[in-house]
């Protein structure tokens, strides 16, 4: 009777303990499963954040290619008041105002989303464009008497300083890309280089960005 007493305890406690070590295997299974999904979802939100940066870079150059070969002949104009000769250094105005339209153009992205695929898009969240150039474009056009002025107005140079934050998400992570580019406008080509890149784990910050 006490053999089979002891038995009994000896099935219960076995089981007890099997229990424990599927339950342990179990937990530690759903750990792990979970830790890889997280680091799935912190790479996907980051090549999220990259994305909106790429293709806000693809926007800009865009927009500078359709404002190159609006202003591209700018310096091939007719005079129709006579002859006319400026050999001295004039600013190029229309910087200003490729500026404001620049600006105008990028700030229509802000807060709109973008889907990637299931869960994953970014959103651009900040844009600022700031004129760079140093304005001292050379006209040396002549008038030949006839009204024709075929004078290089600035030679169609600029230069831009445009910062960007793309806010980027995969399942519950989060991660922001701030970038702060160089634009330079030569005639109907750009060219772009990175001055700032920073990508932070966690939502936009208006902070982060004023200070790229």
């Amino acid at each position: 009777m006490n053999q089979k007493g002891y038995s009994l305890v000896s099935i219960v406690i076995v089981f007890f303990i099997l229990s424990l070590l599927g339950l342990s295997v179990l937990w530690v299974t759903f750990n792990q499963r979970s830790k890889v999904n997280r680091d799935y979802d912190n790479l996907s939100a980051i090549y999220a954040a990259e994305s909106g940066i790429e293709y806000m870079k693809a926007v800009i150059n865009n927009s500078i290619d359709n404002n190159s070969n609006n202003n591209g002949n700018n310096g091939n104009k007719n005079n129709n008041s006579g002859k006319k000769e400026n050999n001295g250094n004039k600013q190029n105005e229309g910087n200003n105002d490729n500026e404001d339209i620049l600006q105008q153009t990028l700030s229509g992205y802000i807060d709109q989303i973008e889907k990637i695929e299931g869960d994953k898009h970014f959103i651009i969240k900040g844009i600022s464009v700031l004129d760079n150039s140093n304005g001292n474009g050379n006209n040396n056009g002549k008038s030949n008497g006839n009204g024709n002025n075929n004078g290089n107005n600035g030679n169609g140079n600029s230069s831009y300083v445009i910062s960007i934050a793309s806010e980027g998400h995969a399942g519950k992570q989060v991660y922001t890309a701030y970038i702060k580019l160089i634009v330079d406008t030569h005639g109907n080509s750009s060219s772009l280089s990175i001055e700032t890149w920073k990508i932070i784990k966690g939502s936009y910050k208006p902070a982060i960005f004023n200070n790229l």
